[in-house]
C-alpha cells in the first residue's frame, strides 16, 4: 500500500467550504470549473468511475483527499484500495525486473514491491534436451566459455535470469580488476567448482539502477548441468541483492559491515534457500539445504526471523525429498559445521549474528548511507578445501 492510499482514512471528511485555487493551478482550471470536476466525481455511482476522477490533473491535493474521504466513507476503504493504482512499479517473481501489468521476459505479473529477503524463488524445471545436448558437446571440445553461455542464454530465454539486470557498462565505475571486462557472464579458472558475484557499482540514472556486477564460474562448476543450472540461480540471486540496494532509497538505507562469513551471510541465506525454493535437482537440492541447515544458528534472531516463513517451507520441502534424514548427522552437515567453526575460531570466536547486511539488517536505518560505496564480492565463498575436509 502506497503513501496516498495509507493516508486515506474513515475519519477523514469532504472540505465544508470553498478550497482556494494555488497559485500553481493554471487559469483555465479556475475555482468553479474544479469544483464542478470534484462534484460530478462525488455523484459517479461506480467506484471505479470514482477512482478514475482521482488522475484528474486539475485536482488540488486536499481536493483529491476530500474525494478520496468521500469514496472511503461511502464505499469503505479495503473496497476502495482494490480499484487505486500503485505509485510504483511491481517486481517480477521470476527475474526481479520492475514495471507493471505482466514482465515482458517471463509473463509473469508484476507485484507490489517487497523486501527480496521475503521473497520466495519461483519453482523451476530441467533445461531442454536440446540445451542439455549442446552444453554436452561444448564440454566435451573444452568450449568452457561456450558451454557456460548456451545455459545462460537458455536462462535468459526462459525468464529465469534478466540480462537487463547484467549489462556490463564498457568502462567499469570502480571494483576489482575483473570489473575491466564487459562480459558480465564468464570463467574463472582459479574458482574451481566455486562461484563468485562481483559488484562494480551501480550504474544508471536514480530509480533504475541496474548492478554493474561479473559472475564467474570455475571449470568445476559447469560439468554437470544441473549444478550450473542451480549455480546460476544462486549468483542470479545476488544480482537482485545488489538491484535491490542500487535502488533504496535514501531515507530506508541500512547499514553494511561487521564480521561476515559463507556462514553467517544474510545474502547467503537468501540465496541458498532461493536455491532450495526454485530446485528440481536432488543433489543440487541436498547441497544448498546442507548450508541453510549449517548457516543457520549463525544468523541473528531477527535476521532469523526475516527469512523463518522461507526456511519453514524449504524444510518441508526437503524432507518430503529426504524422508528420515537426521541432519545433524549428515556427513556433508558435519563438514560445513566443522568448517564454519573454524572460520569463527579464526576471526576470534563471536561470528554469530555480527554480519549486517540490508537484505537481513542488524539495526534500524543508517542516515547518509551512500549506495555507490565499493562493494565486496557476493556469491559463493571459496568451498572448504581437501585439507580443511580432512581437518
Amino acid at each position: 500500500m502506497n503513501k496516498r492510499q495509507q493516508a486515506i482514512t474513515d475519519k477523514q471528511q469532504p472540505q465544508k467550504r470553498p478550497i482556494p485555487r494555488r497559485a500553481a493551478v493554471p487559469p483555465a482550471y479556475g475555482q468553479a470549473e474544479l469544483s464542478e470536476e470534484l462534484l460530478q466525481a462525488m455523484k459517479d455511482k461506480s467506484l471505479a468511475g470514482q477512482t478514475a476522477h482521482l488522475g484528474d490533473p486539475r485536482l488540488q491535493t486536499a481536493q483529491r483527499q476530500a474525494l478520496a474521504a468521500h469514496m472511503g466513507r461511502i464505499q469503505g476503504n479495503r473496497q476502495l484500495q482494490r480499484f487505486m493504482p500503485s505509485s510504483r512499479p511491481g517486481i517480477c517473481p521470476t527475474c526481479g525486473r520492475q514495471g507493471t501489468g505482466r514482465c515482458p521476459g517471463c509473463g509473469q505479473q508484476f507485484r507490489p514491491p517487497a523486501s527480496l529477503a521475503a521473497t520466495p524463488a519461483n519453482a523451476i524445471t530441467p533445461l531442454p534436451v536440446a540445451v542439455q545436448t549442446d552444453h554436452a558437446q561444448r564440454l566435451a571440445a573444452n568450449d568452457l566459455d561456450g558451454a557456460l553461455q548456451v545455459v545462460v542464454q537458455a536462462m535468459e530465454g526462459r525468464g529465469e535470469i534478466d540480462s537487463n539486470l547484467t549489462a556490463a557498462p564498457a568502462a567499469a565505475q570502480q571494483g576489482a580488476a575483473v570489473c575491466a571486462s564487459a562480459t558480465s557472464y564468464s570463467v574463472e579458472p582459479s574458482l574451481g567448482a566455486s562461484a563468485l558475484t562481483t559488484s562494480c557499482g551501480c550504474s544508471g540514472p536514480v530509480g533504475n539502477r541496474i548492478p554493474n556486477v561479473r559472475v564467474q564460474f570455475g571449470p568445476g562448476a559447469l560439468r554437470r548441468i544441473e549444478t550450473l543450472h542451480s549455480t546460476i540461480l544462486h549468483e542470479f540471486r545476488h544480482v537482485r541483492q545488489i538491484h535491490e540496494e542500487c535502488n533504496r532509497p535514501g531515507n530506508s538505507a541500512v547499514g553494511s559491515g561487521g564480521v561476515c562469513t559463507d556462514c553467517n551471510s544474510p545474502e547467503e541465506m537468501d540465496a541458498y534457500l532461493a536455491e532450495v525454493e526454485a530446485g528440481y535437482d536432488p543433489p543440487s537440492l541436498r547441497r544448498a539445504w546442507v548450508r541453510v541447515y549449517t548457516n543457520w544458528p549463525y544468523l541473528a534472531l531477527r535476521q532469523q526471523l526475516v527469512f523463518l516463513a522461507r526456511k519453514t517451507a524449504a524444510e518441508q520441502k526437503i524432507n518430503n525429498q529426504f524422508p528420515n534424514v537426521n541432519w545433524d548427522a549428515d556427513p556433508q552437515v558435519i563438514l560445513y559445521s566443522n568448517w564454519c567453526q573454524r572460520l569463527n575460531t579464526q576471526l576470534g570466536g563471536n561470528t554469530q549474528g555480527t554480519c549486517d547486511n540490508p537484505i537481513a539488517p542488524l539495526n534500524g536505518p543508517i542516515p547518509n548511507f551512500d549506495e555507490n560505496r565499493p562493494k565486496p564480492p557476493a556469491g559463493d565463498f571459496p568451498e572448504p578445501t581437501e585439507e580443511e575436509q580432512l581437518a
